[in-house]
């Protein structure tokens, strides 16, 4: 056995650290090396197509960039998150792949994850960069958040007593006078009362239902009838939905626990013809150039990027944090329960 005393300890620890700082930057230059493979094979490829589910004003300006930054073309096919599903879905059990990448809502685009429609995306230098509150994994990255928060008619809501928590909804004074997306369908109702129930408890819920509350089957309507005076509040409110509705006596509020969320994530689907280009392109998405578009037009961002472009009026709304986001198993879990409790 050989006893080093305390000078032959620090040679070792001094050793062993030195060694380290040479390894660290060779470790990076060996993955930037790689990448730059990546880059040039994607180029080579010159092409990749997007099946996109995700809303249709949300891509046009990071696609002409990555286009503009790359020389790749991409040609992007834009529906509804079921069609656009199923799509990639029968392409890849036919085993006659044209998409090469899915954005879509975190909760569609699992199902395919589980049916094993996607391939690994392996290493993307800014997936580090994904906050702790966005899911990813081997198959999915982040793309951008919608956020939730509550609408409010400024006509029939007086200063000084607009509700400035998620808990304010409960106040006897809002029975009856709450326009709610339909919580019993996949949606962002849904969503927001499965956080509801799962940071307040039972019990707010059951109390959130006694206010009588008017179920909306059309969220795209429920904008307009707040703005009318059918209703003073509704919830949950599309944050970046506030950019359309300038000149209207309504207004956007985000509780002071932060606003709901669900967001758009991406994937490369299985044997994908384009795999370098996908690659390239998922990554281009988590850039602060594509975040900055992004957030830019009132989405939030998964790596933590915030907006100087968004009007003062709206930046508190915009800006405000993010409180909680409720998994599509979670929903899926939680949904007979919620239907018992709000069809009482």
């Amino acid at each position: 056995m050989t006893i080093l005393g305390r000078r032959g300890i620090r040679f070792v620890e001094w050793s062993l650290a030195g060694l380290m700082l040479i390894a660290a930057p060779l470790a990076a230059r060996a993955q930037d090396a790689e990448w730059d493979k990546i880059v040039a094979a994607a180029k080579r490829e010159a092409n990749v197509v997007i099946y996109s589910g995700a809303a249709p004003a949300s891509t046009p300006k990071p696609v002409a960039r990555f286009q503009e930054k790359y020389g790749i073309k991409v040609d992007i096919l834009i529906g509804r998150g079921g069609e656009i599903r199923e799509r990639a879905r029968t392409e890849v059990n036919l085993g006659r792949a044209i998409g090469d990448i899915v954005l879509n809502g975190i909760s569609t685009i699992m199902e395919q994850v589980t049916a094993g429609d996607f391939q690994k995306h392996g290493v993307l230098p800014s997936e580090k960069r994904i906050l702790d509150a966005y899911y990813h994994d081997d198959f999915l990255i982040p793309g951008y958040a919608t956020s939730w928060a509550m609408l409010i008619n400024t006509n029939l809501v007086k200063p000084g007593e607009e509700p400035q928590s998620w808990k304010d909804l409960i106040d006897p004074k809002w029975k009856g006078k709450i326009l709610v997306d339909n919580p019993m369908s996949p949606g962002g109702g849904q969503a927001t009362f499965t956080v509801f129930y799962d940071k307040f408890g039972r019990d707010f819920v059951e109390k959130l239902a006694a206010q009588n509350l008017m179920f909306s089957e059309q969220y795209t309507l429920a904008e307009p009838r707040t703005a009318r005076g059918e209703y003073p509040i509704y919830m949950p409110f599309i944050s970046s939905n506030s950019f359309n509705l300038k000149g209207l006596p309504v207004r956007g509020i985000a509780p002071k626990e932060g606003k709901t969320f669900s967001y758009q994530a991406a994937g490369i689907l299985r044997n994908a013809p384009h795999p370098n280009a996908a690659k390239l392109f998922l990554e281009f998405l988590l850039s602060d150039e594509a975040q900055d578009m992004f957030v830019d037009i009132g989405y939030s961002s998964p790596t933590g990027r915030t907006s100087s472009k968004i009007p003062d009026e709206l930046k508190a709304l915009m800006n405000a944090p993010l409180f909680a986001f409720a998994t599509p198993q979670r929903q899926l879990e939680l949904a007979p329960e919620l239907e018992k409790i709000l069809r009482k």
